[in-house]
């Protein structure tokens, strides 16, 4: 049974689903059966809302923790050249453990760093299976970036200029 309580009015009232449809409880006492595709606009908005909350919120979550590890990551790996040392540092590792998650944060992390990016690169082949790079363009890390960068706008993972 799916229950959705929500504030209309300065009135709580709760939905609950029935398998013979949705029935309004306000202070305990039912009140008219709802139809699965007729629920209130209030219903509909509130869920919408609280959905785009936990998005937003899950989004932020993952900001934050892509920053803590790219941070732990770079205080690992110090001023190593080496881009499997820096790659098997175990932050770099979780950051490679957030998957698709992780992917649009590395990308713009590339854009903000410009023509210094960072060894990200890695990364996003390990998550993507996708490797956008010439072979022409390996090792200048500024190509590189702009090679992923681009593919993160053809596919949607940033923002096209």
């Amino acid at each position: 049974m799916e229950a959705i309580t929500t504030v209309s009015n300065s009135t709580t009232w709760t939905a609950l689903d029935f398998p013979g449809g949705w029935q309004r409880i306000s202070d305990g006492n039912p009140e008219a059966s709802w139809d699965r595709d007729r629920r209130s606009a209030a219903t509909a908005r509130w869920v919408g809302t609280s959905v785009a909350a936990t998005i937003v919120a899950d989004r932020i979550a993952d900001l934050l923790l892509f920053r803590r590890l790219a941070d732990e990551w770079r205080a690992q790996r110090g001023v190593t050249s080496s881009v499997t040392d820096a790659a098997m540092c175990p932050a770099y590792q979780s950051i490679i453990g957030m998957g698709q998650r992780g992917v649009p944060l590395i990308l713009r992390q590339l854009q903000l760093e410009g023509e210094e990016p960072d060894q990200w690169f890695w990364a996003l082949s390990v998550i993507t299976g996708a490797n956008p790079v010439h072979d022409m363009d390996r090792g200048n890390f500024p190509l590189m970036a702009q090679a992923w960068i681009r593919w993160g706008m053809e596919h949607g993972l940033l923002p096209v200029n």
